[in-house]
């Protein structure tokens, strides 16, 4: 799904690891269905896996 690289490039992004933690959190508290972005295509269906696998793709934070 996030043929072409990491969805979110960190030059792209003035706090790139509280984005991901951001993410990471969401996901931990969250039942989602749809993902409504500012840039790019919307998941209007399984959000949570698509956001599970984006996840998997992100670097750890230390």
């Amino acid at each position: 799904m996030w043929a072409g690289g990491s969805p979110l490039p960190d030059a792209n992004l003035k706090g790139a690891a509280r984005a991901r933690a951001s993410i990471r959190e969401l996901l931990a508290r969250t039942r989602i269905d749809a993902v409504l972005v500012g840039d790019g295509w919307p998941v209007f269906r399984g959000g949570y896996a698509a956001l599970e696998e984006l996840v998997a793709t992100l670097p750890h934070d230390t």
